[in-house]
């Protein structure tokens, strides 16, 4: 397999085995094998199987997206029934057992005479324009601009409204 910046290979081990590196795969745990990690081309074990390639995900400094069941750093266990909210600028792979929630979005940016009507569908701490807001389940609120608005994983955008003279 060729790799590029762009491409990973999604890698599962087939049984435990001690791989070229002196790592200790388990049968069933699965990896991300990088051009970073590994070089630019890359032949599996017998004891390996390739899952699937996996496109690198770039953002820019005016898109977002929501992974869902990330991984955790540390113990490279994903994080069952957890949202995180993931902001541009910023490129990554998705790691074995994540998945996107929806499509990468873009922020949504406020004028002066702009609002949103928000509501929350699990409590959280509201930072946005407010200091240490706790947002309720079910509770409405309007936000409103000037600014640029990233919706927390727990927020619903129910509409944009404009001001209007009368």
């Amino acid at each position: 397999y060729i790799l590029t910046d762009t491409e990973a290979l999604h890698v599962r081990a087939k049984s435990t085995f001690r791989n070229a590196r002196k790592e200790i795969k388990n049968a069933g745990t699965e990896w991300l094998v990088t051009n970073v990690e590994y070089g630019d081309t890359y032949i599996p074990d017998v004891h390996e199987e390739v899952l699937n390639k996996v496109k690198l995900i770039i953002l820019n400094n005016k898109e977002y997206c929501v992974i869902k069941d990330p991984v955790e750093e540390e113990t490279g266990i994903p994080q069952l029934g957890i949202f995180k909210q993931v902001k541009g600028p910023t490129s990554f792979f998705l790691k074995p057992g994540e998945s996107l929630h929806g499509n990468i979005k873009n922020s949504i940016v406020l004028s002066s005479d702009e609002a949103l009507l928000l509501t929350c569908n699990e409590e959280f701490v509201d930072n946005f324009k407010v200091n240490h807001v706790i947002r309720k389940p079910g509770f409405e609120w309007f936000s409103y601009g000037p600014g640029e608005y990233w919706p927390p994983v727990e927020v619903v955008v129910k509409s944009k409204v404009k001001a209007f003279i009368v």
